[in-house]
């Protein structure tokens, strides 16, 4: 709904119909003459009501009305939805007032419009006998028919934060071409369709990106918010960000689809809801390299898992992970670090509240593991385990921030490269990497 519109329809649901613009009704009651000038417009309307701010589907204004005045008062009557006695404390007004934090000002004068038609209207028909008396004629519930668990996983601010333990941590690979301040070339060139990530915003980010039909409803694996960075089928200016199988294509192919699957309705039952995510995910601003590591592994899927080591040894979950292939003709591999923790945990509610994080302590387990054999390249869902480990290294010290340099594991030695060791710029050690940078 555009600006234009929602304010079209606002103005409709303030005014109604002008007398007599709807033909002869002096002889209807002021409930039924509200109803038809002001509710009605809304079960007309093409266009959704002021449910889609909070609600991505499943909810609509529309289903709390019929084109019958007594049978839908005493629907929702029957659901508690109304209160004839107390016509302004109605379940359905309050329904009809929820916001989400951010509000958006054309949508919040469509749901004072929204409001103000349905307060009127209650009131009027709760001073009216016909409709504090009036029966169902015919078996009828009003509302949404979704279970409560799937109207919740479809609400916007659920998505979101789905979006934020997904793929916005991933974006990191993208803001060079695709964020603004970053991009003015590619900009002047390409225009400001360039510009789909708004920083600090996943929300905003999100509409651009269905703005510019960068999601396949239908399809959700031939997105090109997915093709692109994958660079496979689909040409992409900026190369691959990410390889098919890793984490990342893992991450990105289950957001769309649910994405996908929320704002076309295919989510009927619970059942259908997909698992949640069982880690909240936060990008740092710390980076890794791993040089020296055998020329087998050159092309090969490599994962770290890194574990804060305290005076009782490892931490029991890992607090970060990267996960890129090894340079296809260089011995070396690099990543920024992904924070992370189990859902539920006071760690996972820390991490839940910032956008970017730094991992504290002085003393890491950095676990590693390789696909060697190629698993992921045949079964794009296979996740690097127990047969892909190959080493576990300690780094001792606080774990600085950059890229520039990062911090260095000399795999053909099993330990930490100092800095004092790092050899010269445009050697192994200073790679220009396609990947996470």
């Amino acid at each position: 709904m555009n600006v234009t519109e929602c304010l079209v329809l606002a103005s409709l649901l303030v005014s109604g119909v002008p007398e007599g613009g709807a033909g002869g009704d002096g002889d209807l009651s002021p409930a039924i003459r509200i109803f038809e000038r002001r509710i009605l417009p809304i079960v007309r309307s093409e266009r959704r009501s002021s449910c889609v701010e909070c609600h991505f589907a499943g909810v609509d204004l529309a289903m709390y009305v019929t084109d019958d005045p007594l049978e839908t008062f005493a629907a929702l009557r029957a659901q508690g939805l109304v209160d004839p006695e107390r016509p302004s404390e109605s379940k359905l007004l309050k329904l009809i007032q929820r916001k989400p934090e951010k509000e958006d000002p054309v949508l919040a004068r469509v749901r004072r419009a929204e409001y103000a038609a349905f307060l009127a209207w209650i009131r009027a028909a709760a001073a009216d006998s016909r409709f504090r008396t009036a029966s169902p004629r015919r078996p009828i519930r009003l509302g949404t028919e979704l279970p409560p668990e799937v109207v919740r996983h479809a609400r916007r601010d659920q998505v979101v934060a789905r979006m934020l333990d997904t793929i916005w941590p991933e974006f990191g690979r993208c803001v060079s071409c695709h964020s603004p301040g970053h991009n003015e070339r590619l900009v002047r060139k390409y225009g400001e369709r360039m510009n789909w990530i708004v920083p600090h915003d996943p929300e905003g980010t999100l509409r651009r990106i269905v703005e510019q039909e960068l999601i396949d409803a239908d399809e959700p694996e031939r997105s090109l918010l997915l093709l692109k960075p994958l660079a496979q089928e689909v040409e992409h200016g900026g190369g691959p960000k990410f390889v098919s199988g890793s984490r990342s294509d893992r991450m990105f192919r289950e957001f769309l689809r649910d994405f996908a699957y929320v704002i076309t309705g295919r989510y009927r039952t619970t059942t259908q809801l997909p698992p949640m995510p069982r880690e909240v995910v936060r990008l740092t601003d710390q980076h890794l390299r791993i040089v020296h590591v055998p020329t087998e592994w050159q092309g090969k899927l490599l994962r770290v898992d890194v574990y804060a080591i305290g005076p009782d040894g490892p931490s029991e979950h890992r607090i970060a992970t990267a996960e890129n292939p090894v340079a296809p003709r260089r011995p070396l591999w690099q990543s920024a670090l992904l924070a992370t923790a189990p859902k539920g945990t006071p760690r996972a509610e820390a991490l839940a509240r910032v956008e970017r994080t730094h991992l504290d302590g002085d003393r890491f387990l950095v676990r590693i593991y390789v696909d060697v054999a190629g698993r992921t390249v045949n079964d794009r869902d296979y996740v690097l385990g127990k047969q892909e480990h190959v080493a576990d290294i300690v780094l001792e010290g606080p774990w600085h921030a950059g890229y520039r340099p990062p911090r260095i594991i000399d795999y053909a030695q099993r330990s930490e490269r100092r800095p004092r060791e790092r050899v010269k710029a445009g050697t192994v050690s200073e790679p220009r990497t396609t990947g996470r940078d």
